[in-house]
């Protein structure tokens, strides 16, 4: 019941962190505010969030595997795999945003327009985000 508890804490500890560190990216992302400092404080937000997606899913699998439920539950439930789906979806936006960030990073300068294009894009994986706590709570109340 402890490993339990600790596993399920660690998880939305992880969701949590890449919550905060993406909204902070789109917090910076304003084209009045851009700067080369901005982008290197998104550069390093963008590392963050990348480190807590990889805790995120790590957690997760530490959760089937070794928690109460075993894989088994898991495997079989269509809603583990649209949770999983919905994690990958935004971890590809995620590319997105880490591509136009290197870019930049290199030299190329961005317009107002593209600034507010990233963060609209990062807008969207934020709110794709709010799919995983309410998916694992249909889990955990036995929906799908």
């Amino acid at each position: 019941m402890i490993l339990e508890m600790l596993l399920a804490v660690a998880h939305i500890s992880a969701i949590l962190a890449l919550v905060v560190f993406l909204s902070s990216q789109i917090a910076l992302c304003r084209a009045q505010w851009w700067n080369r400092s901005v982008l290197m404080r998104m550069m390093r937000l963008n590392a963050l969030c990348w480190g807590s997606a990889g805790l995120v899913l790590l957690t997760g699998f530490a959760r089937a595997l070794l928690g109460a439920k075993t894989w088994h539950f898991y495997s079989t439930q269509p809603i583990f795999w649209l949770k999983l789906g919905a994690f990958v979806c935004v971890m590809g936006m995620a590319i997105r945003t880490t591509r136009i960030l290197n870019h930049w990073r290199l030299g190329a300068v961005p317009s107002a327009m593209d600034i507010q294009f990233l963060r609209r894009w990062m807008m969207i994986q934020a709110h794709l985000i709010m799919l995983f706590p309410v998916l694992g709570l249909m889990m955990a109340y036995g929906m799908g």
